[in-house]
């Protein structure tokens, strides 16, 4: 999280008590959608808050009416959490294709054979949060469309490190969570679902945020259009909401093609110096902005890291890099020579 964000909710404290706390945050709320909408090419009422971006594909999930005998094709670089409902959602009779990777790769015409047994909805982690694979996006939507498939996309790994434009490409449902790349703090998540594909989801929960006017006598309720209309429902973050106003306008402001260059540098730099170490790739590269190793120790190394003051994800056999705009090739010099300390 970025200082600037900080100081966004610290303002956003200082002034809770105010009365005008309440006109402020639904000020803030109706912007900071607006910023993440161009953020990633979309039009504001085509995004909704949500809890999470896991609670988001559990909700279309639950709109498209998915029972028993339906089909979901996903693959095994999905998030975790969304492998685990997959799972649970087979015991109740759904049929679930996890399509798997070969070498760390997860292959379009792998997908394509997935598909042609027939599915309602395709779903994918644009970048993986296990070794970085990159999806294109385009490629998959015009693919699952051909076979009649919707598709949802877990963006966390990718929006806000990675250019994305989510209208040109064809995805018709995805989600991303406020914290990583977004730079804001965790409990707050957006929901997008194109306006040519809302009408044929039904929602299953309801609340206030869903009404755009009531008559309380009357019970006249008006609901509020686009997605927020069916997804949204209880009160949502304002901390979270303060920290993303901030993180939002600059990655809204910024060249993210020069962070992308900038990035790729550093992350040349990593797969040189692990090489040096025997660390192998977990996949190919991808130009994402994640790279992941397998590694055999990775508890003295998370040990050692920890110890050193530097902050690396170490687990299940597995050493992931993510350097963020702040992090320079110094970073990953101190880095390795933890690593050079402790593997040799």
């Amino acid at each position: 999280m970025s200082l600037e964000s900080i100081q966004a909710i610290q303002d956003y404290l200082a002034c809770r008590t105010n009365a005008a706390v309440a006109s402020h945050t639904a000020r803030e709320q109706d912007r900071v959608q607006s910023l993440f909408a161009r953020l990633v090419n979309v039009r504001p009422h085509e995004v909704a808050f949500v809890p999470t971006a896991t609670t988001a594909e559990n909700l279309i999930v639950s709109a498209l009416g998915i029972r028993a005998g339906n089909r979901i094709v996903t693959d095994e670089l999905h998030y975790t959490g969304s492998l685990y409902m997959y799972h649970q959602l087979r015991k109740t009779g759904v049929e679930v294709d996890v399509v798997r990777a070969r070498q760390g790769v997860v292959y379009l015409e792998d997908v394509q054979a997935a598909l042609a047994r027939g599915a309602r909805l395709l779903a994918v982690s644009w970048v993986s949060a296990w070794n970085g694979h990159r999806h294109d996006l385009a490629a998959l939507s015009a693919l699952a469309h051909a076979h009649g498939a919707r598709v949802y996309v877990d963006l966390m790994q990718g929006v806000g490190a990675l250019p994305i434009d989510l209208d040109a490409s064809g995805v018709d449902y995805a989600a991303t969570s406020s914290y990583k790349w977004l730079m804001a703090d965790l409990g707050l998540g957006f929901l997008y679902v194109r306006g040519s594909a809302l009408p044929e989801l039904t929602a299953t929960q309801f609340g206030a945020r869903q009404v755009a006017t009531s008559d309380g006598a009357s019970q006249d309720w008006r609901t509020r259009p686009g997605t927020a209309g069916k997804f949204e429902v209880g009160s949502i973050s304002n901390i979270v909401v303060a920290s993303l106003t901030s993180s939002l306008e600059f990655l809204t402001s910024v060249d993210l093609d020069a962070i992308v260059a900038a990035r790729q540098q550093i992350l040349e730099h990593i797969g040189s110096e692990a090489a040096k170490l025997g660390l192998k790739q977990a996949g190919f590269a991808s130009h994402g902005p994640i790279i992941a190793f397998h590694c055999a120790d990775c508890g003295s190394i998370k040990a050692a890291l920890q110890q050193s003051g530097c902050y690396v994800t170490c687990s299940e056999n597995r050493i992931r890099f993510a350097p963020t705009l702040f992090n320079t090739v110094d970073d990953v010099d101190a880095v390795m020579r933890v690593f050079h300390k402790t593997l040799r």
